[in-house]
């Protein structure tokens, strides 16, 4: 077993599949491919909803008003230009990044009334 765990990942197989040029067609913005806007849609609308479950009052606020600046640069980032894409990609790291924080903060602060 372990041998073919080795040669299924072994430095040289998987390093042509990293090198291959990718050949697919790109889609066009606004289609139904996953590389739209639709495509993230119902992941996202998951996502907002649990926190409108989860968390009450300003902390709710808060989150939603963080998720609608989301999903702006979401659409933004699908509709946008190549050359744009890598500065959007850091925004919306970042701001997912001010979200995961905020929930751990708010899951904490719930937790010691």
């Amino acid at each position: 077993m372990t041998d073919k765990l080795e040669d299924l990942f072994s430095p040289e197989r998987l390093r042509g599949k990293w090198t291959r040029k990718d050949n697919r067609e790109k889609p066009e913005p606004g289609t139904d491919s996953p590389f739209s806007s639709k495509g993230y849609d119902p992941l996202f609308n998951n996502a907002r909803k649990l926190i409108t479950n989860r968390f009450p009052g300003e902390s709710r606020r808060l989150l939603e008003d963080l998720m609608d600046e989301l999903k702006a640069l979401l659409d933004l980032r699908f509709s946008s230009a190549d050359d744009e894409i890598p500065g959007i990609n850091r925004a919306i790291d970042q701001l997912l990044a001010q979200i995961e924080d905020l929930v751990e903060a708010f899951e904490m602060q719930n937790r010691n009334p």
